[in-house]
């Protein structure tokens, strides 16, 4: 029992940093109702995301996960002729380099200060802007994509956020990296690059239900795979990326 104690305290705190998509059972547990959770990174929190991410790129692993190539899929099929894209839980700005070098326009949102402020300091002159995905600060059909990454599975509120990517794009909405169940919902807090934060495993049914209140043409559903939660949660998941076509 001292040894298993002693394992998960390192893979929660010593490799919190490794993506979730190579430990995803590092460090997970059932919500209890009523503790404190935030879903904005603090510095250290930033640091260890942004040194993850660098290490994927330097040694291109990145260029073998399902995500990334279910992102770069949908980028360069559908929204090669758009210019301007927000990217709603940019962090510190990474996939900027990663995926959005040939947007006119790109605007990145966080309600951590701390990755802004080195997102900032990585891409002088990109406007980051800290506010929360329930009360985006852009007008109306103001935006050609609204990309959601990685950003909805830590929304407890989610419906809210989806109002608003509808209210302000013009043409499309990314869900990237959302996990979904045929079962249930459910939530559960997990350590993400050494801290604690609440997510959201989606019932897909109650998902879809939900954007059918709202006017699209379609939905392009690609399976990121890897992210299967059974052992830990008790039902069957996997992560998805959602191009819905307004």
């Amino acid at each position: 029992m001292f040894i298993k104690k002693v394992i998960r305290f390192i893979f929660q705190n010593k490799l919190a940093f490794v993506s979730k998509h190579f430990f995803s059972s590092s460090g997970f547990r059932i919500a209890n109702k009523g503790m404190q959770l935030t879903s904005a990174f603090n510095q250290k929190a930033v640091y260890r995301q942004q040194k993850a991410w660098e290490t994927l790129v330097k040694t291109k692993n990145i260029e073998s996960r399902f995500d990334v190539k279910n992102l770069r899929n949908m980028i360069s099929r559908n929204l090669s002729s758009v210019d301007s894209i927000l990217e709603v839980g940019c962090a510190s700005g990474y996939n900027k380099s990663i995926f959005f070098q040939d947007f006119q326009e790109y605007f990145g949102l966080d309600i951590s200060r701390d990755a802004l402020l080195l997102g900032k300091q990585n891409y002088s002159g990109v406007p980051f802007l800290q506010a929360s995905s329930k009360a985006l600060p852009f007008k109306d059909n103001s935006i050609d994509v609204v990309l959601d990454g990685a950003s909805l599975i830590h929304i407890q509120d989610w419906k809210q956020s989806i109002n608003e990517y509808f209210r302000v794009s013009k043409k499309f909405i990314v869900l990237h990296s959302i996990t979904l169940s045929s079962v249930r919902s459910y939530n559960f807090t997990k350590f993400a690059y050494g801290q604690r934060i609440s997510e959201q495993i989606f019932l897909e049914s109650e998902l879809n239900s939900y954007l059918d209140l709202f006017n699209y043409d379609e939905i392009i559903k690609l399976k990121n795979g890897g992210y299967n939660l059974v052992d830990l949660v008790g039902i069957e998941t996997n992560s998805y990326t959602w191009l819905i076509r307004l």
